[in-house]
């Protein structure tokens, strides 16, 4: 059973808007390994460090340049508003901006320009985007938050203060959002990571999530 909203808020924006598109788990797989966060990333310096250019051309690269609304299922990536830090829903137009903009934590990325607004990351403003899936139309809906927790790591020094610092204001809206959502997935990712390191760690860790919840899904959706 696919679907028939996605909405997707940073790394979430982009498997979301993969597998929107009609990308199979697999494929969003292999397509993601190929991402260095670091690597694959030019030199900012324009209100961040780093420009995530990587991230918009790996999603317009694989979603063939088609804008939103033609997709087959409905996706928004999440993204805020630098100026004003209000919310920016992004449902139509080109996608990979669209996940770019989502995507771009402040400090280590610069934001980016669309649709004359400066973008920054959703994570600043929903995180958890289930109000976003009810205005596509979603009835029921099921968060998954991977979320960095900051307890999950010691005070850092001078340099990584200011990540910190957002860290600690995100997960604050992630409590509030997640009680929107009729099921919520909770993987600790970063974590795991540490624990056992790798990606396949990671989709292991995935896939027990949803176990320790199918329960719950599965009532959710009839089955």
């Amino acid at each position: 059973m696919r679907p028939g909203v996605v909405t997707g808020t940073s790394a979430g924006a982009i498997a979301g808007a993969l597998w929107a598109f009609g990308l199979s788990w697999k494929a969003v797989h292999e397509a993601v390994m190929g991402l260095g966060w670091w690597t694959n990333q030019a030199l900012g310096l324009d209100r961040g460090l780093l420009r995530n250019d990587a991230v918009g051309s790996l999603v317009a690269r694989h979603t063939r340049g088609q804008p939103i609304e033609r997709w087959p299922t409905s996706f928004a990536a999440l993204a805020t508003d630098f100026a004003t830090g209000q919310r920016v829903m992004l449902s139509s137009g080109p996608a990979g901006p669209a996940v770019q903009a989502s995507s771009s934590l402040p400090v280590l990325y610069s934001p980016i320009r669309l649709e004359g607004r400066l973008l920054v990351d959703g994570g600043l403003s929903e995180p958890i985007p289930v109000r976003a899936a009810r205005e596509l139309g979603a009835q029921r809906v099921i968060a998954v938050d991977v979320a960095y927790r900051p307890w999950e790591a010691s005070a850092p020094g001078l340099a990584g203060t200011p990540l910190h610092t957002v860290h600690i204001l995100i997960d604050r809206l992630i409590a509030e959002q997640v009680k929107e959502a009729d099921v919520a997935i909770r993987l600790d990712a970063h974590r795991w990571v540490e624990r056992r390191g790798g990606h396949e760690a990671l989709i292991t860790a995935g896939e027990r999530a949803v176990e320790a919840q199918w329960h719950d899904i599965a009532a959710l959706l009839g089955r």
